[in-house]
């Protein structure tokens, strides 16, 4: 499996065959007419995206996306299902395999009324089965591209493995996941018993599936694909042209007590143009990830918008394709260490803003200085990074 470094990217791919632009090029898509896609289907939709929850089951019957005039996922997208999980050694550790006994959870089911306010369209959902009460309020948000999924579990399974599934519209060779600092391929078809062990994997936080350009057409040359999103999800498995995200499990031993009572987690379906860098995943994982947070500020006088205190952070970084990786106290000493990392595989420079200092110091991942030094204006600093690379930075803030 190929192992690189991941991250956003916004470019589209260039278009081989004609040098139409790309967005003349999805307007002249064929579209897809917009009937209901089952009989009093739950319409949630916004500039870009249209979702419609089927009434009778709960599950995404619909997402479409408006701007590549294309579905996206087939009906019964977002199903739960349970399944027997009752491994032969370490009950809390291992996974057997994905082959027992499925429970879907259908027993009972209720869906809710559309309710639109300034945040996006929304529905509730409840399903239930032996073991599992689930509530899920499904959003399609005002200014976003995607249906977000917020999630309530009351959790009393044994030996059970929940997962959420999501059938796609497209084929899928390979899926992409995210690692640390990186993501990682794996075939969605195995080719070999190394391939087939493979029936649960790990990530972080996003999986992503994306479907090869179009040869020829009003999208040739466009790449398109759809990435679940989550917040405190972190195993997954894709067979075929399927994606499953794991939700929960019930194990009994050491403890007959783990994972039951109530669970709150969040995640999201994005559906994107371009492959797993696109700019609407990593938007998606930072917003679930790292959401606003609110803060009362005591008034006081200074030079911030209005005469008010400033509350710019100390440090700031721009540069297409350049996540700001770490902020924080050194290990040794009161400097501070900044760790950069470049993410779309290209050469790149970083606009660095650190309030306060006139160099930079760089180090190695244990801030072992490395000998280089460098000089900024004004708090400003140009750095260069290698595609992929990671760079440590320290520095003293008067």
């Amino acid at each position: 499996a190929a192992v690189i470094f991941a991250g956003p990217a916004t470019a589209l791919p260039r278009a081989r065959r004609s040098r139409a632009p790309v967005r003349r090029r999805l307007r002249e898509a064929e579209a897809v007419a917009l009937k209901p896609a089952v009989r009093g289907a739950r319409v949630l939709e916004n500039t870009w995206v249209r979702a419609e929850v089927d009434p009778r089951t709960g599950e995404l019957a619909r997402l479409y996306d408006k701007r590549l005039r294309r579905e996206m996922l087939l009906p019964g997208a977002n199903a739960l299902v349970m399944i027997q999980d009752q491994p032969k050694d370490f009950d809390a550790w291992n996974i057997d395999d994905l082959k027992g006994r499925r429970t879907p959870l259908d027993q009972t089911v209720r869906v809710g009324v559309v309710m639109r306010d300034a945040l996006g369209e929304s529905v509730l959902v409840e399903r239930s089965a032996p073991g599992a009460k689930v509530r899920q309020t499904i959003l399609v948000p005002a200014r976003a591209a995607r249906v977000e999924v917020e999630t309530e579990i009351e959790w009393s399974a044994s030996h059970q493995l929940l997962k959420a599934v999501f059938p796609l519209a497209f084929r899928a060779d390979s899926s992409w996941a995210e690692i640390p600092y990186g993501a990682i391929s794996r075939p969605t078809r195995p080719m070999t018993r190394r391939d087939s062990a493979r029936f649960e994997m790990p990530m972080q936080r996003w999986v992503d599936a994306t479907a090869a350009p179009a040869q020829d057409g009003a999208l040739a040359g466009v790449a398109w694909g759809v990435a679940v999103v989550n917040d405190a999800k972190y195993g997954y498995d894709a067979r075929g042209d399927t994606l499953r995200i794991t939700l929960l499990r019930s194990p009994k031993s050491p403890d007959p007590q783990a994972d039951m009572g109530t669970h709150r987690f969040h995640y999201a379906i994005v559906p994107h143009t371009g492959d797993w860098r696109s700019q609407p995943i990593e938007a998606a994982a930072v917003d679930l990830n790292e959401p606003l947070r609110v803060l009362a500020i005591a008034p006081e006088a200074g030079t911030g918008p209005g005469g008010g205190r400033s509350i710019a952070g100390p440090v700031s970084v721009a540069g297409a394709g350049v996540t700001l990786g770490a902020v924080k106290r050194a290990e040794d000493g009161d400097a501070l260490v900044i760790r950069l990392v470049e993410t779309h595989g290209r050469a790149a420079t970083a606009a660095l803003r650190v309030r306060g200092a006139a160099s930079l110091l760089e180090t190695d991942l244990l801030e072992r200085p490395t000998g280089a030094s460098i000089t900024g204006v004004d708090g400003l600093f140009r750095v260069q990074l290698k595609a992929w690379e990671i760079r440590t930075l320290k520095v003293s803030v008067r």
